[in-house]
């Protein structure tokens, strides 16, 4: 699947899902160990500023990687505990307000897609926290599979509510 396509597809999924919770339902945790839906998409647009920080221009080095299986992050049997500053921790907001968040943050992201697409440098790589070294399109590629992993999240955080 090409890079903006799954992007654009992570995202529609999330926000259908998103749009199944109620105005109160967004801040409710379904226990004390799980992100509410507000949190979740929190963490969401802070991974994407991150990347887009990781994928400045002076981080991007002119070499190549090894290809890597950025889909197995949609895989929730791998667990992988988010930095402290991917750590929601805004208080209670709007659903417009979350996904005005959302909006803006994808709209930026998509954006230095095109520059790096356009400059050539989808094959050139940055560091990984996880995966090591990845191309810079598998970076993208990556956001996209982040976003479907934390869909399912969200589905279940509404079962756990609603249950």
């Amino acid at each position: 699947m090409r890079t903006l396509e799954l992007l654009n597809e992570a995202r529609e999924e999330l926000v259908k899902e998103f749009h199944q919770f109620s105005d109160e339902e967004i801040n409710q945790k379904p226990d004390a160990d799980t992100w509410s839906a507000k949190e979740l998409c929190e963490h969401l647009w802070k991974m994407e500023g991150y990347v887009m920080e990781q994928l400045a221009d002076e981080k991007i080095e002119a070499k190549g990687a090894v290809y890597k299986p950025v889909r197995l992050t949609t895989m929730r049997q791998i667990k992988v505990e988010a930095p402290g500053m991917l750590q929601p921790e805004l208080g209670d907001i709007s659903k417009d307000e979350i996904l005005n968040h959302l909006f803006s943050r994808r709209m930026q992201l998509i954006e230095q897609y095109k520059k790096h697409k356009s400059a050539g440098r989808l094959k050139d790589s940055a560091k990984h926290p996880v995966f090591m070294r990845l191309k810079v399109k598998q970076w993208y590629d990556y956001i996209g599979y982040h976003e479907k992993r934390h869909t399912e999240q969200l589905k279940r955080i509404r079962q756990q509510l609603n249950s």
